[in-house]
């Protein structure tokens, strides 16, 4: 099985070592099951301090670049995946896998041959990322697309050239003010306009530590992002189940401003995500795109 990895980076070289030091572990392991490909779009990195191990410095392309959205460097990304190829995926640059986990993928598609969304986890912390910690397996569909997919996580197959030319919508994710979501426009497009079916597989895990520290700017646009995506979903692809868990959510930011009162900065994070959320909405219908440089 042929699996192309699409991975962007504007720093944090430490953490760069610690993803392909976990992706030379599975190559070595992979007795031959998977050919793991990685597309590296390097943003404004100084290419001597990029360390390569031996087996990665045989299927990595290093594209450098200057400084960009996400999803802008991912689309640059797939320009150089070649097909045939089976999976791509989406690390971030803060990710890494278990030892045997591209082993545990190929086994999986054979068995099921559709999108594969594995759980995310923190082995530091022993927690899952996010709180997203869901122990059945399930289809993913209009009622837990927004709840339980991450884009590290997920694995798409490509079945015909025509799946390799979706791309991620530019002007939502990580450097937009529209700071999330893209990876879920994206996917829903695989599953509804080209008919895949994508099943969560929880036993499955990558590897990506927990945020601990309140990061109000990052609530404020990645909540932007949650509404914008809700919206979306609803109107392009017409999945209305992600109305009622939109509510749920800014509701609970609502009720959690108010419990946690004496602690100002959690409860002032809360707010900002229910309010946000409100905008992000609005966003949709009313709002212009900017991107933040």
């Amino acid at each position: 099985m042929n699996i192309s990895l699409i991975l962007t980076s504007q720093g944090g070289y430490e953490n760069i070592k610690r993803l392909f030091a976990s992706l030379e572990e599975n190559i070595i392991n992979s007795k031959n099951n998977s050919k793991i490909s990685v597309i590296f779009v390097a943003q404004d990195m100084k290419p001597d301090l990029i360390v390569l191990p031996y087996h990665i410095s045989k299927s990595i392309k290093i594209i450098h670049s200057e400084r960009m959205p996400l999803s802008k460097a991912r689309n640059i990304g797939l320009q150089y995946v070649n097909f045939p190829v089976d999976l791509i995926g989406f690390p971030d640059d803060d990710c890494w896998y278990p030892s045997d986990f591209f082993n545990q993928i190929n086994r999986e598609y054979n068995s099921h041959n559709e999108i594969i969304v594995t759980s995310v986890y923190d082995p530091c912390s022993e927690k899952y990322y996010g709180g997203r910690k869901f122990q059945k397996s399930a289809n993913i569909n209009s009622w837990n697309i927004l709840k339980i997919p991450i884009s590290v996580a997920i694995f798409i197959p490509i079945k015909s050239f025509k799946c390799l030319k979706v791309r991620f919508k530019e002007d939502v994710g990580a450097g937009n003010i529209i700071g999330s979501g893209e990876e879920t426009i994206y996917l829903a497009h695989q599953m509804i306009l080209l008919g895949k079916k994508a099943t969560f597989l929880p036993y499955l895990r990558v590897f990506h530590e927990n945020e601990n520290a309140i990061n109000l700017k990052k609530t404020m646009l990645y909540s932007i992002g949650f509404g914008y995506t809700s919206m979306y979903l609803v109107f392009f692809y017409r999945m209305l189940g992600v109305i009622p868990y939109l509510f749920f959510i800014i509701l609970k930011g609502v009720i959690a401003s108010f419990i946690f009162v004496c602690s100002p900065k959690r409860s002032l994070n809360y707010l900002i995500r229910s309010v946000s959320i409100v905008i992000g909405v609005l966003s949709y219908f009313f709002g212009k795109r900017k991107y933040l440089g």
